[in-house]
């Protein structure tokens, strides 16, 4: 399992996991999940998003990709987050919550990999969000998990290689 956190792609948070089982042979099943805020707002932990002050729209855009837009009522916060695969899982809403499933067979010469990307854009830091957000998926569409890594060592590279920090 890699995890990462992009500072090249503002807002982008990703995961690759690689399944391989020596002596297994069958069905997996693999789960993925996009919550919605409003329920971390109900919590209280989001001072931002009051209950009852919100809405949220779901947009599920088969087979790889999937949004969930929520916009406060008195502030006008703005949040959009997709969900993103490197395979095709589907995606279904249940209740407040995007879910992609799928079954795999797993075989010995034949590992899972699978990337998942989530691309978080809020109009707090930008005010044409849902352009910016549009072009982070769309870049990210393009991209394969070793080659968001290397990106991000390149750009931490060429950062260190400007700091000059002596000791």
């Amino acid at each position: 399992e890699q995890r990462l956190v992009s500072k090249s792609y503002k807002g982008v948070i990703a995961i690759n996991v690689k399944l391989e089982s020596p002596n297994y042979k069958g069905s997996v099943q693999i789960k993925s999940y996009l919550k919605d805020s409003q329920k971390v707002s109900k919590q209280g932990k989001d001072p931002r998003i009051q209950e009852d002050d919100y809405k949220s729209e779901f947009k599920v855009l088969y087979p790889r990709e999937s949004t969930i837009h929520v916009k406060t009522n008195e502030s006008n916060l703005n949040l959009l987050t997709t969900m993103m695969h490197s395979i095709d899982l589907g995606c279904y809403q249940v209740q407040q919550d995007l879910v992609s499933t799928k079954y795999h067979m797993l075989q010995d010469d034949n590992p899972i990999e699978l990337s998942k990307y989530i691309v978080y854009t809020t109009d707090l830091y930008e005010e044409e969000f849902e352009a910016a957000h549009k072009n982070v998926v769309k870049e990210l569409n393009t991209v394969s998990f070793s080659d968001l890594i290397l990106m991000e060592k390149t750009s931490s590279k060429a950062f260190w290689d400007k700091a000059l920090i002596q000791l």
